[in-house]
């Protein structure tokens, strides 16, 4: 009966996923065809002699999903397969030879598929830069802007992702929640057993994190340092970014990056960050001689990447601790390696094997959450430089069964211009 019905459930999701591609195939390619001679460059204005001078530019993808219920990561919409369209403005501009401002501009359905099934418009990124310092590529960056951690973030757009979901660090939810804390150790190690709470759980990073703040860069030869300091931690929810609505309410979180490129093939990043991760409204559940700040999220990580001719390799592996209230650490290895290779000028393949694993907390002898491997599998082509479509399976496991969906399809059309 068990193989019956899971012969069944992948039946429907594979009707549901081939309902969907139609669409995401066909009327990206219709709107491309009658607006390319339109759109082909980006806008750009500026005086007659350069500057002042100012660019704006699209970023447009619809992408269908059709996973396994309740759907793993961060997809919000449980009601099986659904469509998650988004468009993004965005403006560059330039004034003098050292300072220039971006802004980009989101309309779709949230930061996440299926956050806000009414439609969502936010900012998703608004700063100034100044380059202080040629010789050494200072630069100054203030607002709010992705996060310096990591190697996948510098390639978290859907137009250079080769695959559709983000790495396992990047979006598969914790049980480490922000608003509502455990009573014990026994009630937190249980949450193994639940599927994940998407209002009150976090990953290891959220996305780019795209939080508030400030940072200064510089390089010298084969060297690079970023330093920035944000608002939020890495794996805050999107809610908790913007300083203009939320403030800062709790203690900065400090974060670096240290980038090696040996040869022109080979980065090696070493990555750092540590800053209070629950928001100032759980005061209020802290015994009274405690605070937020007394609880911090400390990551750290080490990226690679080779790329050469049609192949590209990157990989990551990052330890992070939770400072968990009533429970003490909770520490975690999460890890991915993923490779894309060209096999003709249009098409690519592309997988991506991704592993965490979630150590004891004092006080109980099993972990404090299900370990967990997926395979990522994909096929991409691009039809021009203005449109490409991508096509992904996704296959997870936990130890000790799944209280997750384990399959998930999906498929993208990107149109820039």
């Amino acid at each position: 009966m068990r193989t019956v019905a899971l012969r069944d459930s992948t039946r429907r999701l594979q009707r549901r996923f081939l309902g969907l591609m139609l669409s995401i195939t066909v009327v990206p390619a219709a709107f491309a065809d009658a607006w390319r001679d339109v759109f082909k460059q980006p806008l750009v204005v500026q005086a007659e002699d350069g500057d002042p001078w100012a660019q704006l530019s699209m970023l447009a993808d619809l992408t269908a999903y059709a996973p396994d219920e309740p759907p793993p990561g961060l997809l919000f919409d449980a009601d099986g397969s659904f469509v998650h369209p988004r468009i993004g403005l965005l403006l560059d501009a330039g004034l003098g030879p050292r300072l220039t401002g971006h802004l980009q501009l989101q309309i779709d359905r949230g930061f996440d598929p299926g956050e806000k099934r009414r439609g969502d418009v936010r900012f998703d990124e608004y700063y100034l830069q100044a380059n202080v310092i040629d010789a050494a590529r200072v630069q100054l960056r203030v607002g709010k802007f992705a996060t310096a951690f990591g190697g996948w973030v510098s390639r978290h757009r859907t137009s250079d992702n080769p695959l559709i979901s983000a790495p396992v660090p990047y979006e598969d939810m914790t049980a480490v929640a922000d608003d509502v804390l455990p009573g014990s150790v026994a009630g937190f190690v249980n949450r193994r057993n639940l599927s994940e709470n998407k209002l009150s759980w976090l990953p290891v990073v959220w996305g780019p994190s795209y939080a508030t703040g400030a940072s200064v860069s510089g390089g010298f030869g084969d060297f690079d340092l970023v330093i920035e300091v944000k608002n939020a931690a890495i794996s805050s929810r999107p809610e908790t970014w913007d300083a203009l609505e939320e403030g800062f309410t709790t203690d900065p979180t400090f974060t670096g990056r240290f980038a090696w490129h040996p040869t022109p093939e080979w980065t090696l990043g070493l990555s750092h960050s540590r800053g209070p991760y629950l928001p100032d409204a759980t005061q209020r559940l802290l015994p009274a001689d405690q605070g937020v700040n007394d609880y911090a999220q400390t990551t750290t990580a080490l990226d690679l990447t080779f790329e050469r001719r049609q192949l590209q390799l990157w990989a990551e592996v990052m330890r992070s601790t939770f400072e968990v209230p009533r429970v003490g650490d909770a520490d975690l290895v999460t890890a991915f390696v993923e490779v894309r290779y060209k096999v003709a000028p249009r098409w690519w393949l592309a997988g991506r094997w991704n592993r965490t694993m979630f150590d004891e907390v004092e006080g109980s002898t099993r972990s404090w959450d299900r370990h967990l491997t997926r395979i990522d599998i994909g096929v991409g082509f691009r039809q021009d430089a203005n449109l490409l479509f991508k096509l992904e399976y996704n296959r997870g496991q936990q130890s000790g069964g799944n209280v997750n969906g384990r399959d998930q399809l999906a498929v993208q059309a990107v149109l820039t211009f």
